[in-house]
């Protein structure tokens, strides 16, 4: 879904650090845009759920409630992820 958007921040990062970025950084800058856009969205949906259960709309409240829990699923993964990949190496003595 973020394949295009991911092309240009690789772009970006290029043109900005050089040819030095390494795959983690990548990853990091792609995960860290992910989850801007999804919080910014998921803001949106929740006002359009608001409206949708002052109308009501039965269907469109439970379609958004859907919609919001597939994100707030995304924003959990990519928490774990940006975790898992700034956690320090868990060296244990022989």
């Amino acid at each position: 879904e973020y394949a295009k958007d991911k092309s240009s921040l690789i772009f970006e990062a290029e043109s900005i650090y050089g040819e030095t970025v390494d795959a983690k950084e990548l990853d990091e800058l792609t995960l860290n845009f992910e989850e801007d856009i999804l919080r910014e969205l998921l803001v949106t949906k929740m006002k359009d759920l608001q409206a949708a259960e002052a109308k009501k709309d039965d269907a469109g409240t439970l379609a958004l409630l859907v919609e919001c829990q597939k994100m707030s699923l995304r924003l959990s993964k990519i928490k774990a992820d940006m975790e898992e990949m700034n956690k320090e190496p868990d060296f244990k003595e022989f």
